[in-house]
């Protein structure tokens, strides 16, 4: 299998583990057998990665999806890292990508997330932006220029 086929594979693979997650149940979603999976995958991307060959922009942006949900600082820096060159080359899943990875590195790193990306649930079980966040740092038409909408995604997360 070719690097490209066999990345778009272990991204397809991560969604699909992921899919079954019901957000408003995710207290019963298996996270201990959801964590093995991504280590496996893990392990494989930081071979590739290491090796140098993830050099076209949709391989950045699968590539950052796997390490998007790696679980530390160091991995999301690289999912970071990923998503900007591909984007800077065009590529709209690593604009997508993009903020998304740079607030959940920021949050690790116990910086406020910027961009309004990560949610988290408050005491009534509502969805909230996960905090901190400094909404001042972009503008709503920054957002929106990456596909931000906070207000519309609250909504979506929100509705019963």
């Amino acid at each position: 299998m070719n690097i490209s086929r066999e990345l778009k594979s272990l991204h397809k693979e991560d969604q699909k583990d992921r899919s079954g997650a019901d957000i408003n149940k995710l207290d019963k979603f298996d996270w201990v057998w959801l964590k093995k999976r991504d280590e496996k995958r893990l392990q494989r991307v930081n071979q590739i990665y290491k090796q140098g060959l993830i050099t076209r922009p949709q391989d950045m942006y699968h590539t950052g999806m796997i390490y998007q949900h790696g679980g530390n600082s160091g991995r999301y820096k690289i999912a970071v890292e990923l998503s900007e060159k591909g984007m800077k080359l065009g590529n709209k899943d690593c604009k997508w990508l993009y903020p998304r990875a740079i607030d959940r590195y920021r949050l690790s790193i116990g910086k406020a997330q910027i961009w309004g990306t990560i949610w988290d649930r408050d005491s009534d079980g509502k969805w909230i932006l996960a905090k901190p966040f400094d909404e001042k740092a972009k503008t709503d038409e920054e957002r929106k220029a990456m596909g931000i909408n906070i207000e519309a995604k609250s909504k979506e997360l929100n509705k019963k």
